[in-house]
């Protein structure tokens, strides 16, 4: 819907690159700014975090920066450690920072969704009450709560709180969620990447791409990409089907967010190859 009111007036000249996610700014630690109008949830403590956000700054140029969130007379203003005044922060995990990939519990401590960084077996005991996997819903909890109760605390408390107990129950790093990222490279361009794996396999890929620093999307699965191209349809893009990329297995067409490119050359086909649905398509790169 926003692609179709909002691309509308430009369809003729430029094609559009969408990215949907249906559960972003639902979930903590993943508030934006723009303008002044800050967006977050009730319970998210921004007073107390620094984030990393992908930003325009003043000189119109992108950035991926840490950035604090402050009150003043104004309303919400946002700093960023560029000393440039910031224009639009849409806050991410930093799977890429300055070439280094962020250790795990960090990760976690960034990720209001524990399932998205061990395994747990979540859809196996969503959909069945097998006294097997009570363990898995338990630990699932057991982090949640953790996550929780921490909520307000320092993020190296909360890394460490939610990493004791993955240590002390031996869970793995869930690498099976699709994920999308973008990522900036020391010239500026950007990097976007779908990719079935653990935040790890996310963001040393990104840096494999070129990318000097990334962040993630999404905080979850559930994404898709589609593409529309330039049109001399007089209806603009309204009613015009887009040419879809790939999406998840748990994507949904009314996304929560989404996030508009526009490009600057338009491609008769997509610039993609076609992937088959599910998470699993987005694990071959022999395909690129």
């Amino acid at each position: 819907m926003f692609v179709n009111q909002q691309g509308s007036r430009r369809a003729r000249s430029s094609a559009f690159l969408v990215l949907g996610s249906r559960n972003s700014f639902q979930n903590l630690l993943l508030p934006i700014w723009l303008a002044g109008r800050f967006i977050h949830r009730l319970d998210e403590p921004w007073q107390t975090t620094t984030y990393t956000a992908l930003c325009r700054v003043q000189s119109g140029t992108l950035v991926i920066q840490k950035v604090r969130f402050r009150e003043s007379s104004s309303g919400i203003v946002v700093k960023g450690e560029s000393g440039e005044p910031v224009q639009l922060a849409v806050v991410g995990q930093p799977i890429l920072f300055r070439s280094e990939i962020p250790p795990v519990p960090l990760l976690a401590a960034m990720t209001y969704d524990q399932r998205h960084i061990v395994h747990l077996l979540w859809e196996d005991w969503q959909t069945q009450a097998l006294p097997e996997l009570r363990w898995h819903r338990d630990a699932h909890d057991e982090l949640m709560s953790a996550f929780m109760a921490n909520l307000n605390a320092p993020v190296a408390t909360r890394a460490a709180a939610l990493a004791d107990i993955v240590a002390r129950r031996g869970l793995q790093e869930e690498d099976g969620y699709l994920h999308s990222s973008l990522g900036l490279t020391p010239d500026g361009s950007v990097v976007l990447l779908m990719m079935t794996g653990s935040l790890g396999d996310h963001g040393r890929m990104q840096r494999r791409l070129g990318a000097e620093s990334a962040i993630l999307l999404d905080n979850g699965g559930s994404v898709g990409a589609a593409y529309w191209p330039a049109t001399a349809d007089p209806r603009g893009l309204d009613d015009v089907a887009p040419r879809v990329i790939g999406a998840g297995s748990y994507f949904r067409d009314s996304a929560l967010t989404t996030l508009v490119f526009e490009l600057d050359r338009n491609f008769l086909e997509a610039p993609f190859a076609p992937r088959r649905p599910g998470d699993d398509a987005f694990t071959d790169w022999s395909v690129s």
